[in-house]
């Protein structure tokens, strides 16, 4: 398995937000695993966005 940089940045702020380091301490949990989820999100508003065009292109 490999760590991709959604992975890499998630670990340095759970790092930060467990030790109470600095600004990321004070965070919400949505904010420090957003680096997880947040691809997922990009890619589910890409595949919208495309089937809306396949669909008024071929209307």
């Amino acid at each position: 398995m490999t760590l991709g940089l959604g992975g890499f940045v998630f670990l340095i702020f759970l790092f930060l937000k467990l030790a109470a380091i600095g600004a990321v301490a004070s965070w919400s949990w949505w904010w420090v695993t957003a680096p997880l989820w947040i691809g997922f999100v990009a890619w589910a508003v890409l595949m919208v966005v495309g089937f809306a065009i396949a669909v008024i292109v071929m209307v």
